[in-house]
């Protein structure tokens, strides 16, 4: 199964991936970058499908 992560020097918390996490999945502080809670994510790629600055990455 597919995890996705934020990589949060790229992140700029534009919030597009918050606002398009089905499941809420996505939290953290915007200054500091936001983080993937995998107990949550249901591994749709919703998030990685909005970011416009290619910081979410699947392994």
């Amino acid at each position: 199964m597919k995890k996705y992560f934020i990589i949060k020097k790229d992140c700029v918390a534009c919030n597009g991936c918050l606002k398009n996490c089905p499941v809420g999945a996505i939290g953290g502080l915007a200054k500091e970058g936001y983080e993937i809670d995998q107990q949550k994510c249901i591994h749709c790629g919703k998030c990685k499908s909005v970011c416009k600055f290619h910081a979410i990455i699947e392994e």
